[in-house]
């Protein structure tokens, strides 16, 4: 999909998807709009009306079998890079408002070594995970809210050291706890407890 067609079909949310900094999309209700670059929350000048964030998330979920009603207020989905969507909107939220999160995966490193030589990991930390994907080992991988961390794309540097079509990277079951307290900023369900598994057996 072309930048220009993207455009057309996301409106000014398609830019930020074609962004490769942007590392997360969060719309709330059009008033407010930040995206995450390297781990850090921008607010952009970004405002629009509800039918445009309503048209905007339709199309994010045109073809993943997902749709949005009052019936179904809370909705995730996968688009076709991998990116997650989660949409809520009335009576989860409030009858004027719509909020979209996307979290993008966004791989900068392509393996272990480039993470050695970008300070990322050691040479010691970078041979021992080589040692775990090329046996077949349990990797547990943890990390703060929105670094990605319950996500086996992050291992995705990690995988060209495992045994070819050998490594079923699966996703971890979550515990996320949000912050406490009052965030106007904050979609209603981010600071929930809640358990998946992404990708079950």
């Amino acid at each position: 999909m072309t930048a220009l067609s993207t455009a057309r079909k996301f409106g000014f949310v398609g830019a930020l998807l074609d962004d490769p900094t942007v590392e997360e999309i969060i719309v709330l209700g059009g008033h407010r709009t930040f995206v995450v670059r390297d781990g850090v929350k921008e607010l952009l000048p970004e405002v629009v009306d509800t039918p445009t964030v309503r048209r905007i998330a339709d199309q994010l979920l045109a073809g993943t079998g997902r749709r949005l009603d009052l019936a179904s207020p809370i909705v995730s989905a996968q688009l076709p890079d991998g990116s997650r969507v989660h949409i809520t909107g009335p009576p989860v939220t409030h009858p004027d408002r719509l909020n979209i999160q996307i979290r993008k995966f966004v791989v900068t490193a392509t393996g272990l070594s480039e993470l050695t030589d970008r300070g990322t990991l050691t040479p010691n930390a970078a041979q021992l995970l080589g040692l775990a994907m090329r046996n077949d080992a349990t990797v547990l991988v943890a990390g703060a809210p929105r670094s990605g961390e319950d996500h086996p794309h992050q291992l995705s540097p990690a995988r060209d050291a495992s045994r070819p079509k050998d490594r079923d990277l699966r996703g971890s079951l979550r515990d996320r706890r949000g912050p406490a307290g009052h965030d106007p900023d904050a979609d209603p369900l981010r600071g929930s407890r809640w358990r998946s598994i992404d990708h079950a057996p």
